[in-house]
């Protein structure tokens, strides 16, 4: 599992971007070089799109379409995963958690 988690909840129809502020984890001057979006758990309806890493290289971001998504409220949440690589070479990931409601 990944070190940085994050627990959220998304309605079923949504379509909306999430990601990681990495400032904190980064050391001075090291920025993120590459993120891979990965999704998890499989038959969730969930789909990924346009991830991006942002401007100034410390975030990553994924848009999360629930368009078709199955409702797990009460369920072991959905899994998303980013790992990623540092101007340093460091490799980590991190997950959300993911509680879809109606």
């Amino acid at each position: 599992m990944s070190k940085i988690v994050r627990n959220i909840t998304i309605d079923i129809g949504s379509d909306l971007d999430w990601g990681f502020d990495l400032t904190d984890w980064l050391a001075s001057g090291e920025t993120v070089s590459s993120a891979t979006w990965t999704l998890v758990t499989s038959g969730t309806g969930l789909t990924l799109h346009d991830d991006a890493i942002s401007d100034d290289s410390l975030s990553v971001v994924v848009w999360i379409n629930a368009a078709n998504a199955v409702e797990n409220s009460g369920s072991a949440p959905y899994q998303v995963e980013v790992a990623f690589t540092t101007s340093a070479s460091r490799k980590e990931s991190a997950s959300f958690l993911i509680q879809v409601i109606t």
